[in-house]
């Protein structure tokens, strides 16, 4: 599989942002959900303004020749 390799590169490199939900354990998009929402009434008290910008991905790779990202 791709991801094991591609994730165990940015730990090692310690490129993994530290609330990075995938493949820890414990941590799940539930968790991401909670640190988003923290983080916007955190905002919301101190009367800033939010800006959430919301990418769906989920088929990005399906027009992707597989043969060729594996090499």
């Amino acid at each position: 599989m791709v991801t094991e390799p591609v994730t165990r590169h940015l730990k090692d490199a310690n490129l993994m942002p530290c609330l990075q939900p995938a493949d820890k354990c414990h941590h799940s998009t539930e968790t991401a959900l909670m640190k988003v929402l923290s983080d916007t009434l955190d905002a919301a008290d101190l009367s800033k303004v939010s800006l959430i910008d919301l990418l769906d991905f989920s088929a990005a790779f399906e027009t992707v020749n597989h043969d060729m990202l594996l090499q």
